[in-house]
C-alpha cells in the first residue's frame, strides 16, 4: 500500500471545498447537509477549532482522519466492500482531524456508558491531550426522536467518514507532501534479525465499547493475523468511548506499529500483527485468548512481542497472562500501560504483573488530578462529566480539576500521548 499525505497548514469555513498550499476551506453548509442525511441525527453542526484557540471540547467521542484510496472505501466495512484495507492507494490529510463530539441520549449509567473525553485547544489544557496539536472539523448533533444509543452513534460514525471521504476530494491530483510505500511483513523464515511482532488488543463489549473490524464489531474476536497495511488502511475502527480508548485517528497511524515498520530490515524484521480482543470474561476465556496469541506468534517464527491494550483493569489482566505466556514460550515481550496509583500517587500501580514482565512502558497515572482553566468558548455540551463521580457535574467553559484520563488521548496505551508526536 501507498500512503500519500497532504499537510493542512491552515482550515478555514469557506463557499467552496479547495485545497492548495496546505490550506484547506471548507463549506461547512456542505458538510452539515452530508451529516443531515441521515433522519436518525437532527440539530447537526459543523465546527472548525485550530490549535491555540481557548475552545473546550467535551463528550469527545472519537476522531477520523480524512482520507481516500483509490478502487475502494477508505474505512473497509463501512463505505465499501469488507476488505482490501492495506492495498492500493491512500490519499490523506495529515495534522487535522474530524472530531465527533456529542452525548448519548440514555447515558443513565452503569457500564456501557460514555465516559467523558476532554480536549482543550489552547491555554495550559493544551499541553495534556496530543490531539490538542491538530486543526479540527467538530462534528455536533442530536438524536432523532425515540433513537437509542447504538444507532446515535453508528450514524455519527457513518456521518464522520462520509464527512472524510469528502474533505478528500479536494486532494484532486496535488503533488503529496510525502509518499510512503508500507512493506508487507513476513511470516517465516528471516534474514538473521530478530523477528518482532506486534500485539494489538482492543476492547469490545457491546455498544459504545466496541471496536470494528471491516465493519464488524469485534465482541469474542479470536486473535488473528493481519499484514501491518491493514491497520494503516482503515480496517480497524473505534466505537469505544470509555476512559482508555484508541482513537480511530491512532489506529490509522498506530505510532508502536509505525516506529517498527521503520525499522524493519534495518535491526529487526516485523512479523504481521496480532489483532486480539482483551477484557475477556472468565479466566478460562482470558487464557484461552491468550494462548493462542502464543501459538500464532509460534506460527510466525517471533523472538519478541510488544503488547498495547485498551481499556481498564479486567483487559490488563489479559494483557499480563500474555506477557507471562509468551516469555514462558521464549518470546521476549515489552509491555505499555497504563498505571492506577489513586490521585497521591500511593496506590498500588497495577492490578497484575507477573515477574516475566521486566520490560514496562508507564504511559502515566490515570488518577493523577490536573487543573484545567476556563476558556472562552465551548463545543459538544454544556457541562463537564467528573471522571471520578460519573454523576457529578460543572459548567464546561469554568475551571476544571480531572482525572488525567478524562483528557482525551493524555494516557493513550498504543503510545499516543505527548511524550512524544504520533502522527507521520
Amino acid at each position: 500500500m501507498e500512503i500519500r499525505s497532504y499537510q493542512v497548514l491552515s482550515l478555514t469555513a469557506g463557499a467552496s471545498l479547495h485545497f492548495s498550499g496546505g490550506r484547506l476551506s471548507v463549506p461547512l453548509g456542505e458538510v452539515v447537509d452530508l451529516l443531515a442525511q441521515d433522519d436518525r441525527l437532527q440539530e447537526v453542526r459543523a465546527d472548525i477549532v485550530r490549535p491555540g484557540d481557548f475552545i473546550r471540547i467535551v463528550h469527545v467521542l472519537d476522531i477520523f482522519e480524512a482520507r481516500t484510496r483509490e478502487g475502494g472505501g477508505a474505512y473497509p466495512g463501512f463505505d465499501g466492500a469488507p476488505w482490501g484495507a492495506g492495498q492500493g492507494i491512500v490519499k490523506r490529510f495529515t495534522d487535522m482531524g474530524i472530531m465527533i463530539a456529542a452525548e448519548m441520549p440514555k447515558d443513565k449509567g452503569g457500564l456501557r456508558v460514555t465516559r467523558e473525553a476532554v480536549v482543550d485547544m489552547g491555554g495550559t489544557g493544551a499541553a495534556y491531550s496530543p490531539f490538542s496539536r491538530l486543526f479540527h472539523l467538530v462534528l455536533t448533533g442530536q438524536p432523532a426522536q425515540n433513537v437509542s444509543n447504538a444507532e446515535f452513534d453508528d450514524a455519527l460514525r457513518r456521518g464522520a467518514i462520509k464527512v472524510s471521504e469528502y474533505l478528500a476530494r479536494a486532494i484532486g491530483d496535488a503533488a503529496p507532501d510525502e509518499a510512503e510505500y508500507i512493506p508487507g511483513a513476513g511470516a517465516g523464515g528471516g534474514n538473521g534479525l530478530p523477528r518482532i511482532a506486534y500485539i494489538l488488543q482492543t476492547q469490545s463489549q457491546g455498544p459504545l465499547l466496541q471496536t470494528f473490524f471491516y465493519g464488524e464489531t469485534m465482541d469474542g474476536f479470536m486473535p488473528t493475523v493481519i499484514q501491518p497495511a491493514e491497520l494503516f488502511g482503515g480496517a480497524v475502527v473505534s466505537g469505544n468511548h470509555s476512559h482508555m480508548t484508541v482513537p480511530t485517528y491512532v489506529h490509522l497511524n498506530n505510532p508502536v506499529l509505525r516506529g517498527l515498520v521503520r525499522r524493519h530490515g534495518k535491526d529487526l524484521t516485523l512479523c504481521p500483527v496480532i489483532l486480539t480482543e482483551g477484557h475477556a470474561k472468565t479466566s478460562w476465556q482470558k487464557e484461552r485468548r491468550a494462548r493462542h496469541v502464543v501459538n500464532l506468534l509460534r506460527l510466525l517464527s517471533a523472538d519478541g512481542a510488544v503488547l498495547t491494550q485498551e481499556g481498564g483493569g479486567m483487559s490488563m489482566i489479559d494483557q499480563f497472562m500474555m506477557c507471562r505466556l509468551c516469555e514462558e514460550a521464549g518470546i521476549k515481550t515489552a509491555v505499555i500501560s497504563f498505571e492506577m496509583c489513586g490521585e497521591d500517587g500511593k496506590d498500588f500501580p497495577l492490578l497484575d504483573v507477573v515477574p516475566d514482565a521486566d520490560a514496562i512502558v508507564s504511559v502515566g497515572n490515570r488518577d493523577e488530578l490536573v487543573d484545567l482553566p476556563p476558556v472562552e468558548r465551548v463545543l459538544g455540551g454544556d457541562y463537564v462529566r467528573d471522571g471520578r463521580k460519573l454523576r457529578d457535574t460543572a459548567q464546561a467553559n469554568a475551571a476544571q480539576r480531572l482525572r488525567l484520563s478524562t483528557v482525551y488521548g493524555a494516557l493513550n496505551q498504543a503510545g499516543a500521548h505527548n511524550i512524544r508526536p504520533f502522527y507521520y
